[in-house]
């Protein structure tokens, strides 16, 4: 009798074990993908000359981030796709005002993932709409016309609870606008639920 308590209860742990872990490499229909982080910014040679200077000088400081927001839908085991909006923002402020250059491109993106999805190594590519704004301490705001984009990196998510990931990145976005390349390369961190 001891014996069928026994492997009863040691069947009942064992179902309850594989419920846990099935409940948590459950793969969702759709994604929210909600990343910061560090950009270094490339401009055409001209401008880009202008701005190293303007970083050597005492009172400047440059603030460069990344931002991106995108919406995933689960296409295959391996393969979400989506609609993301990423941002560039270079800032350059002293005590006499700031001006600052945004990168934004809105785009179809797409993540190839290795193992299941958002959860370790995956690729991103992204291709859409890009154009720069600049925004001066003087409310001023110049646009240039609309180009292509382009993006690719390469990502690493891991689960902080049963609906979230967290994502460390690197990317290379490039901007073709007003027959000038404008580029960055982007460090972060992506939240996924």
């Amino acid at each position: 009798m001891k014996k069928i308590v026994l492997i009863t209860m040691l069947v009942a742990a064992a179902t309850s074990v594989k419920a846990q872990i099935q409940t948590i490499q459950t793969t969702e229909s759709w994604y929210i993908d909600a990343g910061i982080g560090y950009s270094v910014f490339r401009y055409p040679s001209a401008l880009q000359e202008v701005l190293d200077n303007l970083k050597e000088l005492d009172n400047v400081t440059n603030t460069p981030i990344d931002m991106n927001f995108g919406v995933y839908a689960n296409i295959s085991e391996h393969i979400t796709l989506g609609g993301v909006f990423n941002i560039g923002a270079d800032r350059y402020e002293s005590d006499n005002g700031w001006v600052q250059y945004n990168y934004n491109m809105l785009a179809l993106s797409s993540h190839i993932h290795l193992n299941k999805q958002y959860n370790g190594l995956f690729f991103r590519t992204d291709l859409g709409s890009g154009w720069l704004s600049v925004v001066d301490s003087d409310d001023e705001v110049h646009t240039t016309d609309k180009g292509i984009g382009f993006l690719v990196g390469i990502g690493f998510a891991f689960p902080i609870s049963k609906e979230a990931r967290v994502a460390p990145y690197v990317n290379f976005e490039n901007l073709h606008v007003d027959n000038e390349d404008y580029s960055k390369i982007a460090f972060g961190v992506s939240i996924i639920f």
